[in-house]
């Protein structure tokens, strides 16, 4: 019997075995016919039989990183974060996974710097490295993503090195053209501003004012000093008085750039918290700028738990009842997350959703514009749900047959990124960004906002006509939630105008007209 046993054991192990072979052999063949949709689609299903299959699980985090690189910003972010679950579970049945190591290495690489995801794919490609030397084309592999990686982190000598190696060993690789392009790059500039004086430069930049320039030239002299205390303190308020300046038209070229300066705030202030682990002063520091950072930096449990230490332990009366009512805001603002999550999950719910929506936090800031002379009409917006960062929204007037008649507000990144937003695309569609530098300003939240329009079109021009339409659309993120209301008004029947429904996102809009 025993025996019996063992053979079916083995049978139904094979039979297993080259199930998940033909599974993937089939999703490679859609992902090769550039049908990741389906592909991804395929896995899902078979992991649900196999949860525990590495080989699944990693190919699923492959299509899941590629399919990212075919949408849009916003939802690769949601994307590729899936995949990096995907990926490290695999990682987690099979550490020693050749290919879901390589995988993991390779998007983490590629991802936003603002993602922390860098020094985990650099130590995956390196472990590949020191593992699989003797593999040829693997080596040829992580080699040029160890090279983007060390780039990314500024270990330029590096990144050349693993350059080299693909431009003398990969010539007729894929990788040959963009590994030598970025050799030559970097090999051009080798040098430049990496000097003594790289700290000479920075404080000059900073002094005239050039915070760009002199964020560049910190980074390197923090590189090259790595243990002074002083230079990293002054390179992490550089980076704030930067952050502090807000979006510019710049943000349009980058639209990562302001998420790469929280992440380099954080890290910055963390190393100065390790080359001073008993300067309360530092540490406070970094527990007041943690609870601000945007969600993606992953810095509000380092910045609760900085405060609950210096309320207890800090000998400075000041810093320890500081951070005693800083800890209340940062435990309010965990709730909001705790809240956003419970909201997403409810999505489907209207009426768990209602339920909840008595328990969001509202935002401490309030637009009230102030109030235009002569006639106009009042636009009274709620926000409900609250999600770890505000919420991209806009509030814009067409005519009865859709034409763009003007923008009320939008908010600062919608605004200033322009045709590169995904977040608000019937706004995007309708203005096409006409004259809307003087409406463009800071994010509103969960809460109640009063607007007005004066009746006149872009053009400064009198709207005359009778009926018009007041759209709002917003979107939320991290937990994309999305949604445009709108309300018809006809001036020559009513001077109040309400949107009826149950909406989760915006629970009110009314219009009152002062005529």
């Amino acid at each position: 019997m025993k025996n019996v046993f063992i053979v079916l054991f083995s049978f139904f192990t094979v039979l297993f075995a080259q199930n998940i072979e033909e599974i993937i052999a089939n999703a490679e063949k859609l992902a090769n016919e550039k049908n990741l949709v389906e592909a991804i689609e395929i896995l899902e299903n078979a992991i649900i039989a196999n949860p525990q299959s590495a080989d699944l699980l990693a190919e699923y985090g492959l299509y899941l990183s590629q399919r990212a690189g075919e949408v849009s910003f916003l939802k690769a972010g949601l994307l590729s974060t899936k995949a990096f679950k995907q990926l490290d579970k695999a990682l987690e049945y099979d550490p020693n996974h050749i290919k879901a190591r390589l995988y993991r290495g390779i998007l983490a690489v590629n991802v936003p710097k603002f993602m922390g995801k860098l020094k985990l794919g650099i130590k995956d490609l390196e472990k590949i490295q020191s593992l699989h030397g003797d593999n040829k084309e693997l080596y040829l592999v992580s080699s040029y993503y160890l090279g983007m990686g060390y780039q990314k982190a500024d270990r330029i000598d590096d990144a050349i090195a693993s350059y080299k190696f693909v431009i003398m060993y990969g010539k007729d690789s894929s990788y040959y053209e963009s590994a030598k392009a970025q050799y030559d790059k970097l090999s051009e500039h080798t040098g430049i501003n990496s000097t003594e004086n790289a700290y000479e430069q920075a404080m000059g930049f900073y002094e005239s004012g050039n915070l760009e320039k002199a964020v560049e030239n910190f980074k390197i002299a923090t590189q090259e000093s790595p243990n002074n205390l002083e230079m990293h303190l002054l390179y992490a308020r550089t980076l704030g008085e930067l952050a502090a300046q807000g979006y510019d038209e710049s943000i349009q070229e980058d639209v990562t750039a302001m998420a790469e300066i929280a992440h380099d705030v954080f890290e910055v202030l963390s190393h100065c918290v390790e080359l001073a682990p008993d300067n309360d002063e530092i540490r406070f520091l970094r527990a007041s700028v943690s609870i601000q950072l945007p969600f993606f930096v992953e810095s509000l449990e380092t910045g609760i738990s900085d405060l609950e230490f210096l309320a207890s332990n800090s000998k400075d009366t000041e810093i320890k009842q500081n951070s005693k009512n800083l800890l209340t805001k940062a435990l309010k603002l965990k709730d909001v997350d705790r809240l956003a999550k419970e909201g997403y999950k409810r999505k489907d719910n209207p009426k768990l959703r209602k339920e909840l929506l008595k328990q969001f936090i509202e935002a401490d800031y309030k637009l009230i514009q102030p109030k235009p002379n002569g006639k106009y009409a009042k636009i009274e917006i709620q926000l409900g749900y609250r999600d770890q960062i505000a919420p991209q929204c806009a509030v814009w007037i067409e005519d009865i047959e859709g034409n763009y008649i003007t923008t009320i507000y939008v908010s600062g990144f919608a605004g200033k990124v322009k045709e590169k937003q995904e977040h608000l695309p019937k706004w995007a569609n309708s203005s096409k960004f006409r004259n809307i530098d003087l409406v463009t300003s800071a994010s509103i939240d969960s809460g109640k906002h009063v607007l007005y329009w004066d009746f006149k079109d872009f053009q400064n021009n009198l709207f005359s006509k009778n009926k018009f339409v007041v759209n709002v659309e917003i979107c939320h993120w991290p937990h994309v939630q999305y949604q445009k209301q709108s309300i018809i008004v006809d001036r020559s029947k009513d001077n109040n105008f309400q949107s009826n429904g149950d909406s989760y996102l915006i629970p009110n809009l009314e219009i009152t007209l002062s005529e």
